[in-house]
């Protein structure tokens, strides 16, 4: 296992011996989401008494963790895991019996990688996966809407520092309508924040990495990118920059 850190986000990358049942003799791709919480018993408690199905607690990989996973359809697809991080785990000795975990940015002089900004979520019906999300995790969501000019509609679920984007397709040409095609609804890309993403894209073509040209994103104020899939281990990464 392996753990890259994006602000107050950590990606982990995960393979080998370490796979799930679930992953072994998959392609690379995201695999699914973390959300922390202050008590992972309370939380399953809440959960089960709102009828969704969700595992008991126990310990976690990582010295000092508590985890349960999420396993009712309301999670839309998406693999879901519950995480307590109590104080034990946040000592170095707890870090190094786990893996490394670095923040890749000092090194960078190109460009910073800010952190994890939001994660897309395709969905084939919008209005069932907001009520889908909002009732399984307790998350607020903003009303729907169709930017202008887009074939998609799209809502927002605030996660602490990140948001969770749902998107849904309305014409069958939309990328993320030929991946729900293909694989179905769930997991689509992660979104990281840049501080400069001219730099980035620079940079990453330097490096022999394909980025598509920066681009105005549907949120006021953006610019996006999109590295190949073949570079990210299968995962669609964006990569936005806020004015």
């Amino acid at each position: 296992i392996l753990f890259f850190r994006l602000g107050d986000i950590t990606v982990e990358i995960s393979g080998g011996a370490q796979q799930s049942e679930e992953g072994i003799g998959k392609p690379d791709r995201i695999f699914g989401v973390a959300w922390g919480v202050g008590d992972v018993a309370a939380t399953c408690a809440r959960l089960a008494a709102a009828g969704i199905e969700v595992s008991g607690p126990r310990a976690g990989i990582k010295p000092g963790t508590l985890v349960a996973t999420v396993k009712d359809e309301r999670t839309h697809g998406v693999a879901t895991l519950l995480i307590e991080h109590r104080p034990e785990s946040f000592r170095p000795e707890s870090r190094l019996a786990h893996s490394e975990a670095f923040d890749n940015s000092p090194a960078r002089t190109a460009f910073t990688a800010i952190g994890l900004d939001h994660v897309v979520v395709s969905a084939v019906d919008l209005d069932a996966t907001i009520a889908k999300w909002t009732d399984t995790l307790g998350l607020r969501a903003g009303l729907p809407e169709q930017p202008a000019g887009a074939n998609f509609r799209v809502a927002t679920l605030a996660a602490g520092n990140a948001f969770v984007e749902l998107v849904q397709p309305l014409t069958a040409d939309h990328r993320i309508a030929a991946t729900i095609a293909e694989r179905g609804q769930g997991m689509y890309s992660i979104s990281v924040r840049v501080d400069s993403l001219d730099a980035a894209v620079a940079d990453l073509r330097a490096k022999g990495i394909s980025v598509s040209a920066p681009e105005p994103g549907i949120w006021p104020g953006t610019r996006v990118a999109r590295i190949n899939k073949a570079a990210a281990n299968g995962v669609s990464i964006q990569l936005i920059e806020r004015a």
